[in-house]
């Protein structure tokens, strides 16, 4: 009998306890936006997307669903973290190699932004300012954000999208090639904002791959002449806004900024090849104009009203479904 009441005793201890862990867990998601809630508690929390509607404003919305992402506490695997601190060493690497062989547009880019944009030893207060590679000294964050995605594209080895969603039928498939080379968007935001660690920087990457990887699979831009570039400057746009503090209003001005003032035309989808120094400078270029267009909105500059790609884009929440699990190394 004793055997017996000790052995419903802890079972009902058990019982207690998993009620008191579902219900503590339901009461941590409580606050989380509804798209970022689980519905229920099991070892793997399910994968979950929104989609952003082409009949909506989609710039207002994929702002609001960048900031939600970054300041929300979603599951996100760890095979997915590791994937982006893989892709993020590979650039870098990239980049330093690069720099070391003084390839031309890099370490041009890189001596321009220290010798006219840089006089400041120390970081000071009222200036967005970050660091080239190699570097000590702060300069202008655009000139060294440019600087420093043209050293990480380079060599054109690092990952790349194929703009193909192989794990979801449901989801677009334009084909438009996309590179990792706007890392440094995420690191340069981190030197503005001390409350970015690592972990918090390897989630900016993920989510501005997230971001550039489904606009790659959801509209080819090939059709137009323009430059695949113009998908990393909209997503490291959005993504160092929501890392500044920006509002949803204020990164869709700066979209509407970029897009319509800076939007990359590329002679080579146009059938003049011209493979003169600049010609992989498009990435560079124009992620420079997209930090550019971030930092006068968050001045208080308005943009036009802006129509993204004209089809609805699905965008990942949580899980492991993200855009960078389907990314590849160039040679790997």
């Amino acid at each position: 009998m004793t055997s017996l009441s000790s052995s419903l005793f802890k079972k009902s201890q058990k019982m207690i306890k998993s009620k008191l862990l579902v219900q503590s867990s339901k009461k941590s998601f409580v606050y989380m936006p509804a798209y970022f809630r689980p519905n229920s508690i099991t070892s793997k929390l399910f994968e979950t997307k929104i989609v952003l509607k082409n009949d909506d404003n989609q710039p207002k919305k994929l702002a609001e669903y960048a900031i939600t992402f970054m300041n929300s506490n979603q599951y996100i695997s760890s095979e997915v973290y590791d994937k982006a601190k893989l892709f993020h060493t590979d650039s870098a690497i990239c980049a330093a190699t690069a720099l070391a062989l003084k390839a031309k547009p890099p370490t041009i880019l890189r001596d321009s932004a220290l010798r006219y944009y840089s006089d400041h030893d120390q970081k000071p207060e009222d200036t967005r300012v970050a660091k080239v590679f190699g570097s000590d000294r702060y300069t202008c964050i655009e000139k060294a954000i440019s600087a420093n995605v043209s050293a990480t594209h380079e060599l054109n080895s690092n990952g790349f999208s194929l703009g193909y969603s192989l794990d979801d039928p449901e989801r677009h498939s334009a084909g438009e090639i996309d590179h990792n080379s706007f890392y440094p968007v995420v690191i340069a935001a981190a030197h503005m904002n001390p409350s970015i660690d690592g972990k918090k920087a390897l989630k900016a990457m993920i989510l501005l791959d997230e971001i550039r990887g489904r606009l790659d699979e959801t509209f080819n831009l090939l059709n137009y002449n323009l430059d695949h570039a113009l998908f990393g400057g909209i997503s490291s746009t959005v993504v160092y806004g929501a890392l500044l503090g920006a509002s949803a209003q204020q990164i869709e001005h700066a979209l509407g900024i970029l897009v319509a003032n800076y939007t990359p035309w590329r002679a080579v989808r146009s059938g003049i090849y011209d493979l003169a120094d600049s010609s992989g400078c498009s990435q560079a270029f124009t992620t420079e104009m997209g930090i550019m267009s971030m930092n006068r909105a968050l001045d208080g500059l308005t943009g036009p009203k802006l129509e993204l790609p004209p089809s609805d884009i699905s965008v990942t929440t949580s899980g492991d479904k993200f855009s960078i699990m389907g990314m590849h190394f160039r040679f790997g």
